[in-house]
């Protein structure tokens, strides 16, 4: 029988391993005020008053993070330009931009919410935000907004639902933080459109390309994994389509392919009782031994050893 709840975990653990470094980093932070969810889902508030951190400070980075800050103030690098944000600010990354908290006021709160890129992919609001998001890329380095205070007071009521949600909801848990998200991710978005109302909220040419290009990934990575299989069915070439991919999500088309592959392969070793070469082929490569190596390459054993190592 499939543990579902470890098994998210599995599809998401480099994303919870930089959230565990982000732990070991630092003191002052109570477990009470620190969240996780299967689905790639981090959640936590920060404490100026009892977090500690080491002398290279905080480094945040490897998924899209919505830093609110509710109270104080905290000095803040990415690696070129330090800055300082304050009550009201907004401060957004992706999985291609990492900051470091280098120090915090006594009475500094942030709220943070983070979300691992496969599941901020499977978000239908996720893109209408990072569409409004990539119109701060470039004019101040890292994305950071002055919130108004109606929205301010909005994004930390979201948050205490991050917190209730984890502790009373038990029904359809899943589906109830998924709403959660996308909920919190229209009021970022929101929040960015006050600050360029001029802009058209519409999906520019890229970002449908990129939506053309998951919706098609979804229906055929087990059996294409070419890049040129996908930009020709999207009518450009694979060049444009590197571009565009590694554009709108950091990451290249390759590694993409290579995550929904992967994921689905330590499902079915989880989960189900294929043999290895009926995997193998369900996947899409050449023979067992070609799974085998591209298993090695990620996880450091091989199938059959990863299989026994959880039980089966």
């Amino acid at each position: 029988m499939c543990d579902c709840k470890k098994f998210s975990w599995i599809l998401y653990r480099r994303f919870l391993s930089v959230f565990d470094m982000f732990l070991s980093d630092i003191d002052g932070v109570g477990r009470a005020d620190v969240g996780r969810f299967g689905g790639g889902v981090l959640y936590y508030a920060v404490d100026g008053g009892a977090l500690r951190l080491s002398d290279e400070g905080l480094e945040i980075k490897e998924g899209f993070y919505f830093l609110s800050v509710t109270g104080g103030t905290a000095s803040v690098s990415d690696g070129r330009n330090a800055f300082v944000v304050g009550k009201g600010d907004l401060l957004m990354l992706t999985p291609s931009i990492s900051v470091t908290l280098t120090s915090v006021s006594e009475d500094c709160r942030i709220n943070v919410i983070g979300m691992s890129p496969p599941f901020f992919d499977t978000l239908r609001d996720g893109q209408l935000t990072y569409n409004r998001l990539v119109e701060f890329f470039g004019e101040a380095g890292v994305p950071v907004v002055r919130m108004e205070a109606d929205d301010e007071r909005c994004l930390k009521r979201l948050f205490s639902l991050f917190q209730l949600q984890s502790e009373a909801f038990l029904f359809a848990r899943e589906g109830a933080f998924r709403h959660l998200c996308s909920l919190y991710l229209l009021q970022v978005a929101n929040i960015l459109y006050k600050k360029k109302r001029n802009s058209p909220a519409c999906v520019r040419r890229p970002n449908e390309i990129y939506r053309h290009f998951k919706k098609l990934l979804v229906e055929n990575y087990k059996e294409q994994h070419r890049i040129g299989f996908y930009a020709d069915r999207l009518n450009i070439t694979p060049t444009y389509l590197s571009r565009i991919v590694k554009k709108v999500t950091g990451r290249t088309v390759h590694r993409i392919v290579t995550e929904f592959i992967h994921a689905e392969a330590v499902r079915l070793l989880s989960c189900t009782d294929m043999d290895i070469k009926e995997i193998s082929a369900s996947l899409g490569f050449s023979d067992q031994s070609a799974f085998g190596k591209s298993f090695i390459k990620k996880e450091g054993v091989t199938p059959s050893d990863y299989r026994l190592g959880k039980g089966r």
